[in-house]
């Protein structure tokens, strides 16, 4: 009990108008104009936290330093031989994980996921991601119920 979440939820108009209103101002939506007003007042004069203070020229100079200085925490260093062998082997997996899988589509086997996505016309990044689901998952979306796919399930080498 609990926790399936709201999926296949219909909420009515008047609620989903509610909910709408509810989020001005949150989680990307923007500020009203009067909000936006309030909001520059309160930060204008004594509601500002460095009214009436003044910062030492040292920091300053501080500050100053910082915002010209390049932000990147790899400045200066250089990875190891061992490291960028490491980080090769990383990348290499994971575009053959992507890109080579072999899948069968209408009983048709494609041997990657990107002459499979052409030959059903369908955008290949949309399909590689739909793979990925469903082998989280087990389930395919709906727009691709007028398909049958299955993944092929090749043995590891080792």
């Amino acid at each position: 009990m609990g926790g399936e979440g709201s999926f296949g939820c219909v909420r009515s108009e008047e609620t989903r108008l509610k909910l709408s209103e509810s989020k001005i101002g949150k989680h990307g939506h923007p500020h009203t104009d009067e909000t936006k007003q309030l909001m520059s007042k309160s930060r204008k004069g004594a509601g500002n936290g460095m009214f009436g203070k003044k910062l030492s020229e040292e920091s300053r100079r501080k500050i100053g330093e910082s915002l010209r200085r390049n932000k990147s925490g790899m400045l200066g260093k250089h990875h190891s031989d061992e490291t960028k062998k490491k980080l090769s082997e990383k990348a290499k997996q994971r575009t053959v994980n992507a890109n080579s899988h072999p899948i069968i589509v209408n009983n048709i086997r494609y041997e990657c996921i990107a002459d499979a996505a052409r030959a059903i016309r369908f955008d290949e990044k949309t399909l590689q991601g739909y793979v990925c689901k469903f082998k989280k998952f087990g389930t395919w979306p709906r727009s691709l119920s007028s398909f049958k796919i299955c993944l092929v399930q090749e043995k590891e080498i080792v």
